[in-house]
């Protein structure tokens, strides 16, 4: 349930910029000199997060849990 719509919106109080972040966001800025309001396309907006994810992390091992794991009569298994 959410109790107040406008925290979700306002600014988080603790700084995450990291050096890599704040020279992805100068070469935002700089692709975009005029100072207006960069709008994405959602697939150019996904386009760009996993490259620069790609370029953050090298490899990336995930442990976990499969959960409601499912062969059907058609012999394909779901999860």
């Amino acid at each position: 349930m959410i109790r107040n719509k406008q925290s979700l919106l306002s600014k988080p109080k603790k700084s995450l910029i990291t050096e890599e972040s704040a020279e992805i966001s100068n070469h935002l800025e700089a692709e975009n000199p005029s100072g207006q309001t960069q709008v994405y396309s959602v697939s150019g907006l996904t386009r760009d997060i996993r490259a620069i994810l790609e370029a953050a992390f090298d490899s990336v091992w995930v442990e976990g849990e499969i959960s409601n794991f499912k062969t059907v009569a058609s012999g394909h298994s779901y999860f």
